[in-house]
């Protein structure tokens, strides 16, 4: 028989006597008007009472063994998730939903990017994948209605993400799209802003973080914001009767990252999980908190790939060709151009492996050759080393492809 999630903790019914109002302050300016929907405010008097999660009314019998082998019940730990994305060009502009879906189907984590402002982009999840095996299931809403639709309607992908260990998947633009549902969840995020007319215009960005156990289960990026009053959604993320911690900012200063207040503007809210879910609303105030958001990511300008031109230009003519070791027409071979390219890629070496493999520099005789591998025997050129500058621009055509560019 299963239990049912979290069962062993506590769990907190609240009542109240009177209806709850938001909480006001006397100057538009710095006034915080912030009320929580499924939460009640201490004005209220809210009568609080503590009922045990009973194992029989869980579904847990004695056979199911303690819910804690180790008897601490200890809070689980969490990995951070760092996403590359790369050529992205089809979906600039566009809004990018990442789901961390849990082996179970269960949603764990839901990320919006809105819109996706470059091709090269990197996504920083803090605390957010449970160790186990999970997937990040992701799409572009490439028809811009709001919602997921079935490849290739939408554009969707998935990716696997190992049980232990770093998260760092890089993912480069493709079309073998994948189906990827809509996966089982449970109340939905709604943030209200009004009166955030100082910061029109400005990058947004919300975190939503389980309070005890410091999960983020949550996160959306807002390219600018476009009105003083505007609401963020995040569904599904919310269970009943666990408490939430809220951080969100606008970047006043315009860097593209977050700053501690004053530089940036900050806010802290808390609230506890419904059976609808969790809804904020708040107006504009002057009451900043550090947050410390930390990294949530951006677009990057990649190094560009060196072209086989460069190479040549750089490297082998000048160093392997001139020095008089692989002149044109000369033993063992010419590494002259127009014939250098032809005499590399895909060419077997003596060594058990070809000059250049397209795709690995580990197994390019060529790349092995310039770092001294001793598989290789003797370092090349034999006249002094390459500079660290020139080994990586073999290295990273080679493992870009080896393009005859």
């Amino acid at each position: 028989m299963q239990c049912l999630r979290r069962a062993f903790r506590p769990t907190l019914t609240f009542t109240t006597r009177g209806p709850m109002a938001p909480t006001t302050g006397s100057g538009a300016s710095t006034a915080r008007a912030s009320s929580v929907r499924g939460v009640l405010s201490s004005s209220a008097f809210p009568v609080i009472v503590a009922t045990s999660a009973l194992l029989a009314l869980s579904g847990c019998g004695d056979d199911d063994g303690p819910t804690d082998p180790g008897g601490g019940n200890e809070p689980p730990e969490f990995r951070d998730l760092s996403l590359t994305l790369n050529s992205m060009n089809p979906h600039v502009g566009q809004r990018i939903e990442f789901r961390i879906v849990s082996d179970a189907g269960d949603l764990a984590s839901r990320v919006f990017v809105d819109p996706l402002p470059g091709p090269n982009y990197v996504l920083n999840v803090p605390k957010s994948v449970e160790e186990g095996a999970h997937r990040l299931d992701f799409f572009a809403d490439h028809n811009g209605n709001g919602g997921y639709d079935a490849p290739p309607t939408d554009h969707a992908w998935r990716i696997a993400l190992g049980a232990s260990g770093s998260l760092e998947p890089s993912f480069t633009h493709n079309t073998s799209f994948t189906d990827i549902g809509t996966p089982s969840g449970m109340g939905d995020f709604s943030l209200e802003l009004t009166g955030m007319t100082p910061h029109v215009g400005q990058l947004f960005e919300l975190r939503v973080k389980d309070t005890e156990s410091g999960q983020t289960v949550g996160q959306y990026r807002l390219g600018a914001v476009a009105g003083p009053d505007f609401t963020l959604d995040i569904p599904g993320i919310i269970e009943m009767g666990r408490s939430y911690t809220v951080d969100f900012y606008a970047d006043l200063n315009g860097d593209g990252e977050y700053d501690a207040p004053p530089t940036d503007h900050a806010w802290r809210e808390t609230g506890m999980g419904t059976a609808s879910g969790l809804t904020i609303a708040f107006t504009h105030a002057t009451n900043f908190t550090d947050i410390a958001f930390g990294d949530s990511g951006g677009p990057f300008d990649p190094t560009p790939t060196p072209t086989f031109s460069e190479i040549q230009d750089e490297i082998l003519t000048p160093r392997c060709v001139n020095s008089g070791c692989h002149p044109g027409g000369g033993a063992p071979m010419s590494l002259a151009e127009g014939v250098a390219y032809g005499n590399l890629v895909g060419v077997a070496s003596s060594y058990g492996m070809n000059r250049v493999t397209s795709g690995s520099s580990a197994t390019s005789a060529l790349y092995l050759k310039v770092i001294g591998d001793s598989q290789t025997g003797q370092r090349m050129p034999p006249s002094g080393t390459l500079s660290q500058d020139q080994i990586e621009m073999i290295r990273d055509w080679i493992d870009a492809g080896a393009a005859n560019n």
